[in-house]
């Protein structure tokens, strides 16, 4: 029960990242289209909102580095979470 926790906390943890740099990537398309289109006003909440994706998914980012350097460990380049569990690395 323990390694199906860990497996499926990976899981979860990865798919916040993958959610969180998908809207930083949508957040710096709309600044990129809105630089000749919108006013000085709009361009700074895009901003805004382009820099709170950067950090959500850099934290995201820190947080799957703490779950794989507390619960994984690597041994040539594949994550072993038990002895007996081996899930591919990324």
């Amino acid at each position: 029960m323990s390694r199906l926790a860990r497996k499926y906390g990976r899981i979860a943890l990865q798919r916040v990242y993958d959610e969180a740099r998908s809207a930083f990537e949508n957040a710096r398309e709309a600044l990129r289209v809105s630089q000749r289109l919108a006013s000085t006003d709009q361009i700074i909440s895009i901003t805004k909102s382009v820099d709170m994706a950067w950090d959500e998914m850099q934290k995201a980012r820190k947080a799957i580095e703490v779950f794989r350097s507390t619960l994984l460990q690597t041994a040539d380049g594949i994550e072993v979470v038990d002895d007996d569990d081996v899930v591919s690395a990324r």
